[in-house]
């Protein structure tokens, strides 16, 4: 899935890290994601669920960066299930959170 990520995202030509971004630049994007089990059958997993957080940090406004990035996940198959922002004090960045769902099929089955 990280590379998958990355490779959707890629066009955007920002850093981007998985968890921690380490680096000086503004904007940056910081991604995470979580699976869950979606349909079993016969015991076996045949379907998982990813949920993907993007945070899109930016010293302005942070929707071109967001529109942008919405439209290449959603062209990728993602489904966009919540999106938030506020502004980190600590950073003085503008911070847009966008959670993604997204389904793949097990090989083994």
């Amino acid at each position: 899935m990280n590379d998958f990520i990355q490779s959707v995202l890629s066009p955007l030509n920002v850093p981007l890290a998985k968890l921690r971004f380490r680096g000086g630049e503004s904007p940056y994007i910081v991604f995470s994601f979580w699976e869950v089990p979606y349909v079993h059958a016969d015991d076996k997993e045949i379907e998982t669920q990813y949920t993907i957080q993007l945070d899109l940090f930016t010293k302005g406004n942070p929707e071109e960066l967001a529109n942008s990035a919405r439209a290449l996940m959603k062209g990728a198959g993602f489904m966009k299930v919540f999106e938030n922002e506020d502004y980190v004090e600590d950073l003085q960045h503008y911070r847009k959170i966008m959670r993604f769902n997204y389904q793949t099929q097990t090989k083994e089955y």
